[in-house]
């Protein structure tokens, strides 16, 4: 894991590092020789090219007392994305990877990421990723370390710091940071952590919904999937029976619902938006 800690201890010493002094003497001194070697004692027959020459070596003395009285900065390695605003913000990471970042969470994961998919959780999110046998997957939250190839899962971490881990498609393995056991999880599986103790439950991998007023169904899809559904008002209070698997695009449940009630739909992914009409 990234030590922060470290890397803001040596950025602050990089920061504080006196830098390379330019003497005023020295400058002074060089400013002289120039004169008295270059410069003729008749001003009157100086030749116009030396007023210039005077003038960039002037910038040049100036330029680099500049740059070496600047504090040293280290670029950043780390990249950092929060969602702290109230509804599901969806992320696509360099290889493809979904993740939903669900409200007032963050992740954080390296520049280098397609060779190191290793990204940080604090709060809760979905994740649907992208498979390379080559790179495992892997995230790292509350002790516990979650490592796949490919599949489809979400992680969440309540105020009682109990964190748990629901696969819906593919494997994953689990492991507690500092210990060497390990867990294999399959689709409807729950691995649940909580003061050092985990256990692994059978869970749903899909939502039923069943003669739901349309609303209640597109208030839950705005959440999950982190886009605005609009639906006229005459529609809104009509009756649906659906089964939504987690692991299901938008557009899978979309079909359903637009077939059952004869409506087309149209989605803008650029400012993810969901339009249902007749």
């Amino acid at each position: 894991m990234i030590d922060k800690d470290k890397i803001d201890a040596q950025f602050d010493e990089y920061w504080k590092e006196k830098p390379l002094e330019h003497s005023q003497n020295k400058k002074e001194k060089s400013w002289k020789d120039f004169h008295q070697t270059t410069i003729k004692k008749k001003r009157t027959k100086r030749p116009f090219y030396l007023k210039y020459a005077a003038a960039v070596i002037v910038l040049i003395l100036a330029g680099s007392f500049y740059l070496l009285n600047q504090p040293q900065q280290t670029s950043a390695s780390i990249v950092n994305i929060s969602n702290p605003s109230d509804h599901t913000k969806v992320i696509h990471l360099p290889d493809s990877t979904e993740i939903r970042l669900y409200p007032h969470s963050k992740i954080s994961y390296h520049k280098n990421y397609n060779k190191n998919r290793l990204v940080t959780l604090d709060g809760d999110a979905f994740f649907q990723v992208k498979k390379d046998k080559h790179h495992p997957f892997e995230v790292h939250n509350n002790n516990l370390i979650t490592t796949v190839l490919g599949t489809t899962f979400t992680i969440t971490t309540d105020l009682n710091k109990k964190t748990e881990v629901k696969l819906y498609e593919g494997k994953i393995k689990m492991n507690i940071e500092g210990q060497s056991e390990s867990w294999i999880l399959s689709p409807g599986e729950e691995f649940s952590y909580q003061k050092n103790t985990p256990e692994i439950n059978h869970i749903k991998t899909y939502v039923d919904f069943e003669n739901e007023k349309l609303k209640t169904i597109i208030t839950y899809l705005e959440k999950e999937y982190g886009f605005d559904i609009q639906l006229e008002a005459l529609n809104l209070n009509k009756e649906t029976t659906l089964r939504i698997n987690k692991e299901d695009h938008l557009e899978t449940p979309l079909q359903i619902i637009t077939e059952i009630h004869n409506l087309t739909y149209e989605i803008d992914m650029t400012r993810r938006k969901v339009i249902l009409k007749k």
